[in-house]
């Protein structure tokens, strides 16, 4: 429900929406302070605890988002670009049945916020953890042995979403908070992968996507399906619009018919003749006015001027 609480407008800044966890402003605190005592004995130095700052915000980095209200909405879990959609069949920790599923892909960076939402509401059927190996740094292909892999499914009723997110082995990526059994709520947190990774997102096959490849997507905002309402009275109505659809035609002249006799009590017209008739119909002159005097006789109105113009002269040019 939309209420003052939330409305931005209270806000001086509302886009700035980022957020750095408290155990990552200590941990880029405690990094810049360390890069200043290193450059008393090299100045160089100093860039050692500048990099590590960075890499403990960009490791604790979250954002403020919204999901929708819809409890029958399915969101991204994560942030990064669509890559790819693809059919087939989900890998055996999901513990989905049913044939194939529509595997969409998504690639984030290392800049990336790090929570993990929940893409629908119901209950978490099944949650693995795989720890990565501390040699695989980064997650430059989501199916190489080693990486730390975290498989999640969600269901509500007979529908069913499942997550599979990946990322480096190397010291704390990935973080489950959630647990087998919690009930969620669209776009809660579950967890964090921090520095970027992959996510692959299990769908029943044969969903209406309402994202592409190449899109930019944003956990726990950006709709992965169609509503199914909305789209089923969608496709009705263009149906309906089609069926009661009538073709126009434009009308056709047939030159033979001009020399056709016309049938018995039908006008016919011809522009030829029109034409020649109101060139030879002489034009109506133009009527005069006219009046009638005291004495019942109609006279022109030009004549009754002049007869009064004599009169005017006539009395200048007397004496009196």
């Amino acid at each position: 429900m939309i209420d003052s609480s939330t409305d931005l407008e209270r806000r001086r800044f509302p886009w700035a929406l980022a957020r750095i966890d408290l155990w990552g402003m200590i941990g880029a605190v405690g990094a810049l302070l360390i890069g200043t005592l290193l450059s008393m004995l090299w100045g160089p130095l100093f860039l050692l605890g500048l990099f590590a700052m960075v890499v403990a915000v960009l490791a604790t980095r979250k954002a403020e988002r919204t999901p929708p209200s819809d409890a029958a909405a399915i969101v991204s879990p994560v942030d990064g670009v669509l890559v790819s959609v693809s059919t087939g069949l989900p890998p055996a920790e999901l513990r989905l049945s049913g044939g194939d599923f529509t595997r969409l892909r998504v690639a984030s960076s290392p800049a990336s916020t790090t929570p993990i939402h929940a893409p629908m509401t119901g209950e978490i059927s099944s949650l693995i953890e795989e720890a990565g190996d501390a040699s695989m740094r980064f997650a430059s292909d989501p199916d190489e042995v080693g990486l730390a892999n975290a498989y999640a499914t969600f269901t509500s009723g007979e529908d069913a979403v499942a997550i599979r997110v990946v990322t480096g082995g190397l010291g704390p990526r990935l973080d489950i908070t959630a647990e087998t059994g919690d009930a969620v709520r669209v776009g809660r947190d579950i967890g964090y992968r921090r520095l970027g990774g992959w996510c692959d997102i299990w769908l029943p096959a044969g969903s209406a996507l309402a994202v592409w490849p190449g899109m930019t997507l944003k956990g726990a905002e950006t709709r992965l399906v169609q509503l199914g309402a909305q789209a089923a009275a969608g496709q009705g109505d263009l149906a309906n619009v089609a069926a009661e659809a009538v073709p126009f035609e434009m009308p056709q002249l047939d030159e033979d018919a001009e020399d056709a006799p016309a049938a018995e009590g039908e006008t016919t017209f011809d522009a030829k003749s029109d034409a020649a008739s109101a060139e030879a119909e002489p034009e109506e002159a133009p009527r005069t006015e006219q009046h009638n005097d005291d004495d019942g006789v109609v006279k022109d109105a030009t004549e009754q001027f002049a007869r009064l113009r004599k009169k005017v002269e006539s009395s200048k040019s007397d004496p009196d």
